[in-house]
């Protein structure tokens, strides 16, 4: 039996509380929160677009629209009982649009599900924002079951945030419940909105398509940090027009978000003995002023994307880039030799790149002597064994093998090694030693300068 709307609120109306009511099957909106005063009412606990149970659609044509500068208004909260069930409407669960439309915040709701978080209930979209709505808070809700996008901003959408939502997986966080295109899409001229933060990664994943999009050249310096973006249908950052010159996985035009590269992953060493992993690489600075202040963000990859660029399965943690070479570094623990290793990049006006091809892991010894690496893999080692040596200058090289009782077993190298990165290979038969542990002793010039273990498998 439909109204036109279910509840109006306008005409600076403010402090109210909508809680615990059905406001569905009517012909335009669920709830209507507009214009400049209209603040501080707080939506808790509502089913929105569904049956009184919360296992049905009985659609309005909106569920929530929050407009004409409504500001400081709470849909839903930090409890079970704070939350809204806004899902089955024809269009957007919500809705945020217009100027002046600010600070206000959408947590803990679910959007596009059941009451229970795990089956679809579809809106067509999520939660949509257009027309420059700024500063709007979306935290912590399920985003997931919808016909078409789980979350757009779009329109001179300016500064909004966007942190610890689950977009196309159930309310567990990790069953598929996928949005049947994008998981969220950043276009026309949208700036400075933030995607997920430290401690505050979202997870986005199972969605048809992209996991998150930046549309057009005019959408620039969009942070996308910290978050798990896995098993999207085609890749899981995408800056479109594909605008990453040499880098970009697709295609060449103008691109979003000032065109910014992702980093190119040099090396991944898991040092056997410490645990520690160390990962290397460099940040290609052609298409804007300079390295100084790129942060590299890397990512555990379960590395299923069809491009081999991403997923991102667990944040590591960030580096930043050394401003006077383009080079950076980043150590971590909790790595295996099966995992691998994306990465992304974030300029200093916030532009954040797609993910980096993805990169395999070493497993050796790394040992740091005064800038000079000195890596051995596989370690342990059966059939083959590398050493090796980054050099700054020319010098002559002595490699020894010892003993756990500090006993000379064989000199494997003793010539004059040239600068740069030096490979020096040996067969495990050919050394015709026992298995065991041993120490790797290297003396350059004469002066004993750097050593480490190494384990012989037969």
């Amino acid at each position: 039996m439909p109204n036109a709307t279910g509840i109006c609120m306008d005409g600076g109306s403010n402090h109210n509380p909508i809680i615990n009511n059905v406001l569905s099957g009517n012909r335009a909106y669920g709830l209507f929160i507009v214009t400049t005063g209209t603040n501080y009412n707080v939506l808790t606990g509502n089913k929105i677009g569904t049956n009184a149970a919360g296992t049905d659609t009985v659609p309005n044509q909106i569920g929530v629209i929050l407009g004409g500068g409504t500001k400081h208004n709470t849909i839903g909260g930090t409890t079970v009982a704070d939350r809204n069930i806004i899902s089955g409407n024809r269009f957007d669960g919500i809705e945020v649009a217009d100027m002046y439309t600010s600070y206000n915040d959408i947590k803990g709701n679910f959007i596009g599900t059941d009451i229970t978080g795990t089956l679809a209930l579809p809106n067509y979209i999520g939660i949509g924002m257009a027309t420059k709505p700024s500063k709007n808070n979306i935290e912590n809700n399920v985003i997931s079951g919808n016909n078409y996008l789980g979350l757009i901003i779009y329109e001179n959408c300016d500064s909004n945030t966007v942190y610890s939502n689950k977009i196309g997986v159930a309310s567990d966080g990790t069953s598929p419940l996928k949005n049947k295109n994008s998981g969220i899409v950043i276009a026309k001229a949208s700036r400075y909105n933030k995607i997920g933060a430290l401690n505050k990664g979202n997870i986005i994943a199972y969605n048809d398509t992209i996991g998150i999009a930046v549309i057009d050249t005019g959408t620039v310096f969009n942070t996308i940090s910290s978050n798990q973006i896995y098993n999207n249908g085609i890749m899981g950052i995408d800056l479109y027009p594909y605008g990453v010159n040499n880098n970009d996985i697709l295609d060449s035009d103008t691109g979003s978000n000032e065109k910014m590269n992702y980093p190119v992953i040099q090396s991944v060493l898991l040092d056997w003995y410490t645990g520690i992993t160390t990962i290397t690489g460099t940040m290609d600075c052609a298409t804007y002023s300079g390295p100084a202040g790129i942060k590299i963000e890397l990512f555990r990859s379960n590395g299923t994307n069809i491009f081999n660029h991403g997923d991102a399965i667990a944040y590591l943690g960030d580096t930043l880039v050394m401003s006077s070479s383009g080079n950076w570094s980043f150590n971590c623990t909790g790595l295996t030799a099966s995992d691998k290793v994306t990465a992304t990049a974030t300029d200093s006006k916030g532009n954040t790149s797609e993910f980096a091809l993805n990169a395999s892991i070493t497993v050796g010894i790394n040992e740091n002597d005064s800038g000079n690496d000195f890596y051995v893999y596989p370690n342990p080692a059966s059939d083959n064994l590398t050493v090796l040596l980054n050099n700054a200058c020319e010098k002559q090289v002595k490699i020894e093998l010892y003993s756990v009782t500090g006993k000379l077993v064989k000199v494997l190298e003793d010539k004059k090694i040239g600068v740069g990165k030096i490979e020096l290979k040996y067969d495990i038969a050919a050394l015709m030693i026992d298995q065991g542990l041993y120490f790797i002793s290297i003396t350059e010039d004469g002066r004993t300068t750097q050593s480490g273990k190494v384990i012989i498998t037969k």
